[in-house]
């Protein structure tokens, strides 16, 4: 019976609690980051608050699994879960004018949602398409983030 037990572990394993912060922490850390922001979700218009409230929660669920952290600045630190070469994070920071600029000058919009990206963490957008799928999503979700400031 015991052989049972250890090959049932390798068919079905049992998942580690991954959770880095719990959920009531990361709220408060993201309600805080809102706030410094003037972002107030309850004033966007009505089609633009259930985006924003997903990307929060989404943003929330990466908190608490330690993908994000909410640093003492205000700053997110996105741990990248695919790593390119040396770069095991990115540090995100509110958009410059300059961003927004070279944003609305963009005709092609992938192109634009890249270079905006990577200006909240001063890359180029070609830093931004190399990404793993998982990790570029993560970063969607801050931009929209940002871009609601």
């Amino acid at each position: 019976m015991e052989n049972m037990g250890k090959d049932a572990d390798k068919v079905h394993p049992v998942e580690k609690n991954t959770c880095k912060i719990s959920e009531e922490t990361a709220r408060k850390q993201m309600q805080d980051l809102l706030d410094s922001y003037n972002i107030n979700i309850n004033v966007l218009p009505e089609d633009q608050q259930s985006t924003m409230k997903y990307v929060v929660d989404c943003i929330v669920e990466a908190m608490k699994s330690g993908k994000i952290e909410i640093l003492d600045d205000n700053t997110i630190k996105h741990n990248l879960l695919k790593p390119r070469g040396d770069v095991s994070f990115l540090i995100y920071q509110r958009l410059t004018g300059t961003a927004e600029r070279e944003y609305a000058a963009s005709k092609n919009s992938y192109t634009a949602h890249m270079a905006q990206m990577g200006s909240l963490c001063n890359l180029p957008s070609s830093a931004m398409s190399a990404l793993d799928a998982i990790d570029r999503s993560v970063v969607q979700k801050i931009s929209l983030l940002f871009t609601s400031v």
